[in-house]
């Protein structure tokens, strides 16, 4: 018997069962002892299906014998794996009807159901549903007050301010992070907004400008050393004469605001920060009445000029919007590494929540459950199809830059789904959210290649080598930013925050996480929606608070 790693075909391609041809391999990737293992153990079964979704790109074939393996299950069959959870395959018994599908209310769907009756399985009815429905701020009741209040927000920073006028003449203020890419949690997100001011931004270019054309070694600001990366925040360019007129003018304008603020009895705990590498003014507005603290407050942050950040955030948001069950993975991943495991702050040393959302949307990029939007051929599909059509659809720029150079251009999930330029394959349209999570956390734990492969999902396939950024280290992520990019002016590693204790720390909570909910889904799977759940393996998920989402247990 031997074993390979080869692209996923369907029967027709593959040629039939008896056909002893060799796989095209696609890459040099050790295979898992796991899945070796279970190939193994699993050869004398007449069909083999993995319980997760498995990369497209990872397919097991046994050759020397009659049978194959199918690269994806629908994700709602899970009885306990034979031989021990460590064998991924199985044969596919029929599975029983979870609650809330069409054929088991007798046609009708579920009042309550979160995404397609047909996609749910009993770990989502039961318990993933319920933990979303309480933390996602979207999908609460209460959901359209947390909107109003960042609306209010909003206008009132507007107002206080004067933005647009006097000191901060033609600026604007634009929401961006969680409030804007719809995945906050409740009473767990301030706002974050980006304050883009025209004569601050033409300081800041000259600034950069300058410092780029300074020779090697040249100071101009008395040998005061600053910190900050190029182009961006408040010590960017100090090294020049240009460069100390931007930090002088950023201090004068942070602190200003925050005079302004605080002489208003709406805000408090007003604090200007303007020697980050983002300048900000944070600080928290009273009774604006927010669903998500007692005393109906939020907290914010104004950063100045962060006008990438906006568009990171409209990016996520168009993943979110490709499909329900890709909006229900990112919140869920995302309480996950905050209430859960810990592991969502770069300040400690692990990977920020942006961070985490983008590795949620390359793992769901490489099984082919989302396009990639950031794809040229895809656009160039796009373009066409509005050429060909009435005249009503605008063409999408192939590049899209502003003034920092950076290219911008991707489509949307409306462009998408109004097209048809891409279609979710037939065998993903059906997995459950439970299938979906599971695979993430198998996929980094012990199937992506971190030594020498990066992340990024403007890329979409794990074909990015780590030799592409300077600063890489092989024993950690390196996740590349979907704009600031490795052949970009800028680069961005979003996983250089991540220390080597951090990066330890990920990998063995991501190990841990795919073992608890193995055994959350056996546990269901094997005694029955009537059953009690595995109370241990969701505290330690989803943090303490989990069952109080589970009122019934």
């Amino acid at each position: 018997m031997q074993f390979g790693l080869a692209p996923s075909h369907t029967q027709s391609e593959r040629g039939s069962v008896d056909d002893d041809r060799p796989p095209r391999p696609v890459h040099a990737e050790a295979v898992p002892w796991n899945l070796f293992k279970a190939a193994c153990d699993a050869a004398h079964r007449d069909v083999l299906v993995p319980c997760f979704p498995l990369p497209k790109h990872v397919t097991l074939h046994l050759h020397g014998n009659r049978h194959s393996v199918a690269t994806y299950t629908d994700g709602t069959r899970f009885p306990p794996p034979p031989g021990g959870l460590l064998n991924l395959f199985r044969p596919v018994p029929p599975a029983p009807l979870p609650p809330g599908t069409a054929a088991a209310d007798g046609g009708r769907r579920a009042a309550d159901a979160p995404w397609p009756a047909s996609c749910h399985s009993p770990v989502d009815h039961m318990v993933l549903h319920p933990i979303y429905s309480r933390n996602a701020c979207a999908a609460r009741n209460d959901g359209h007050l947390h909107e109003a209040t960042v609306y209010r927000l909003s206008e009132a920073l507007t107002s206080v301010l004067n933005v647009g006028g006097g000191r901060l003449k033609r600026g604007r203020l634009t929401v961006y992070g969680s409030a804007l890419s719809r995945l906050s949690l409740h009473g767990k997100s301030d706002v974050d907004l980006s304050l883009s001011v025209p004569d601050l931004e033409m300081a800041q270019a000259r600034a950069a400008q300058a410092a780029a054309e300074a020779p090697p070694g040249r100071r101009e600001d008395n040998g005061r050393k600053t910190r900050g990366r190029g182009g961006r925040g408040a010590g960017n360019g100090a090294t020049t004469a240009a460069g100390a007129e931007y930090t002088r003018s950023v201090k004068k304008t942070a602190f200003w605001m925050q005079h302004t603020l605080e002489r208003n009895p709406l805000f408090e705990d007003v604090q200007a920060v303007p020697w980050a590498r983002v300048p900000v003014v944070r600080g928290k507005m009273l009774r604006v009445g927010n669903p998500g603290s007692a005393d109906g407050s939020i907290q914010f942050d104004i950063c100045f000029g962060n006008n990438r950040a906006v568009r990171n955030s409209k990016l996520l948001r168009e993943y979110a919007f490709i499909n329900e069950r890709v909006t229900y993975v990112m919140i869920l991943i995302k309480i996950w590494a905050k209430a859960g495991v810990d592991i969502a702050s770069a300040a400690d040393g692990t990977l920020s929540s942006y961070t985490w959302m983008n590795l949620v949307i390359f793992y769901l990029q490489v099984i082919d459950f989302v396009p990639n939007l950031q794809s040229k051929d895809l656009i160039g599909e796009y373009n066409r199809w509005a050429t060909a059509g009435d005249g009503r659809w605008e063409r999408r720029p192939a590049t899209e830059r502003l003034d920092d150079s950076l290219d911008y251009a991707h489509l949307t999930a409306a462009e998408i789904h109004r097209s048809g330029i891409w279609r979710q394959p037939e065998h993903l349209r059906h997995v459950s959210v439970s299938s979906l999570l599971l695979g993430f956390f198998e996929y980094y734990a012990f199937y992506f290649n971190r030594t020498f492969l990066a992340i990024s999902i403007r890329v979409g396939r794990p074909t990015l080598l780590k030799t592409a950024f300077r600063k890489a280290q092989m024993d950690r992520f390196c996740i590349e930013d979907p704009f600031e990019t490795h052949a970009s002016s800028e680069v961005h590693d979003l996983g250089m925050h991540a220390s080597e204790d951090g990066q330890r720390w990920i990998t063995e909570k991501m190990q841990c996480s795919a073992e608890a909910m193995k055994k959350i889904i056996v546990k269901i799977e094997e005694e029955g929606p009537c059953r009690e759940v595995d109370v241990d393996s969701i505290n330690f998920l989803w943090g303490d608070d989990a069952m109080h989402c589970l009122g019934r247990f």
